[in-house]
């Protein structure tokens, strides 16, 4: 077998670092961020290898195995897995944690049709290790080209935190149903949208910008995304942005204040489209109760994160909008979702 040229035959999709050694990550080594973003933004969340082939088998191998990190309340393949998709079938995937020695560390997949689309899935909560992608001797192999691009910001939910696997969190669920490339830019609790890092997400020509608010500092949802919005639209002025409440459960109680604080977030995150309508088109607002709440307790791993099926309900409450709002002109008028 031969090894994929990881810059020339593969479409490398969510990231915009590939350093020499083949490392990826989320956001380039040498940017400056707060303290709390220094192990989240090299964890390769929605960093995907995507390509077309003729090869019969793939394998996937890795080089060096760095320890899986995470929470303990997440499974083994939320935390580190590789997640491989072939012609649009989820294969099984392959976790970090079984690697205990260099010989196990590798994977093969059978491939059935003359042509092949595979997709690989880089791990959700784990730096991602080094690794090589081998093919039959003979076969090509081309980049699989999108013709739109999302853009993801959030928290945790964003990220993927408690989706089982990489490729089940709502993101990456609703890009492969939309057939879209995509950043995940979910970076855990600590999504606050600090200045560096609304610099790397204007920096990105998306076609959409979804903006999730945060759970965690509820006080400053409103001005966080007045301010992230104003940015992005510093670049160009039509793009379009869909800000997403907070979602979850809705008699969720402060426990400083006795008040349902998420509620007060969901009020905050309407209250900053209210005033954005009036000053830019192309800016969409989405209910998060209306994505997943609370009365759908099933539908949550632990009362905060969604399961997978939880996952699974946001991205196909989301599909209709995102797919509206992808199907309009640059000149939209703003809309409640």
């Amino acid at each position: 077998m031969r090894i994929v040229d990881i810059r020339t035959e593969v479409a490398l999709c969510g990231t915009i670092c590939l350093d020499v050694s083949g490392s990826v990550s989320r956001i380039p080594h040498d940017v400056q961020t707060h303290s709390g973003l220094e192990y989240l933004k090299k964890c390769p969340a929605g960093v995907r290898v995507a390509f077309r082939t003729n090869s019969k088998v793939i394998k996937v191998a890795f080089n060096q195995v760095g320890q899986a990190s995470g929470t303990d309340t997440f499974s083994a393949f939320s935390i580190g897995a590789f997640d491989i998709v072939t012609n649009g079938v989820m294969r099984r995937p392959f976790s970090l944690l079984w690697c205990k020695t260099f010989d196990d560390s590798y994977t093969t997949y059978s491939l059935g049709g003359d042509v092949n689309d595979v997709v690989v899935y880089m791990p959700t909560y784990s730096i991602c290790p080094e690794f090589n992608i081998y093919v039959d001797d003979y076969s090509y192999c081309a980049p699989i080209v999108y013709q739109k691009k999302l853009l993801f910001y959030g928290t945790s939910i964003t990220q993927g935190a408690a989706s089982c696997r990489p490729a089940l969190n709502y993101a990456s669920r609703l890009c492969a149903m939309l057939g879209c490339d995509y950043y995940n830019f979910g970076f855990g609790g600590n999504a606050i949208g600090d200045h560096r890092m609304v610099g790397i997400l204007k920096s990105i020509d998306s076609d959409l910008y979804i903006i999730k608010s945060a759970r965690q500092a509820y006080g400053n949802v409103k001005h966080n995304i007045v301010r992230m919005v104003r940015e992005i639209k510093e670049v160009d002025v039509n793009r379009s942005i869909l800000i997403i409440s907070a979602l979850g459960d809705q008699f969720e109680v402060d426990m400083f204040n006795g008040s349902v604080s998420l509620d007060k977030r969901r009020k905050l995150a309407f209250e900053a489209y209210d005033i954005l309508r009036k000053e830019f088109s192309n800016i969409y607002f989405a209910d998060g109760l209306e994505l997943l709440s609370g009365i759908e307790s099933d539908l949550f791993h632990d009362g905060v994160h969604p399961n997978s099926i939880g996952h699974k309900s946001i991205a196909s409450r989301l599909f209709p909008i995102v797919q509206s709002i992808l199907a309009r002109s640059k000149t939209s008028p703003n809309e409640i979702c």
